[in-house]
This record gives C-alpha cells, structure tokens and sequence, in this order.
C-alpha cells in the first residue's frame, strides 16, 4: 500500500466515519496517483473535521454519475467551492 494512503488511512480510523465507510472510501482513493493522494493526506491532517463531509460528497456523486445527473452534480461542485473558499 502506498505510503500517502496509509497516511489517509490513519486519519481516516480517527474521524467519526464508521469501519465500512473507511474501506469504501479507501478504495475509491486506491485509485488515486500518489501525488494526487500526498496532497489530499495534507489537506485530511489539517482538516481532520473534513473526512465526514468528503466521504458524504464521495457518496453523493457516485450515485449521480451513475444516473448521469449533471445539474445535481454540478449543485454539489458548486457546494465543494463555496465550502472551500470558507477555508482560505
């Protein structure tokens, strides 16, 4: 396992996400480059609080691409930035 997502694992076993939810989303995750991954590792350790949130949207948008609903999907990107520019 790469050591980025290790890293990602870890954070992950200290969020409120429960054992099934980890799993699932590191393997969505597995799928990542490992620079790709150092960066969200960096961004999951100073935002520990965040893991919920991303894992929700990961959710979220797993089950419009497989409807290929693009307003929703577009609503939820929309959300991601809003709540992204809040952090800087």
């Amino acid at each position: 396992m790469q050591l980025n997502l290790i890293k990602i694992q870890l954070l992950l076993e200290s969020s409120d996400l429960n054992n099934d939810e980890q799993k699932d989303f590191l393997n969505f995750l597995s799928g990542a480059y490992d620079e790709e991954l150092s960066e969200f590792a960096s961004f999951l350790e100073e935002n520990t609080s965040w893991a919920r949130k991303l894992y929700e949207n990961h959710k979220k948008k797993r089950g419009l691409w497989s409807r290929r609903n693009n307003k929703s999907w577009q609503s939820i990107i929309d959300e991601e930035l809003c709540d992204i520019k809040k952090l800087k």
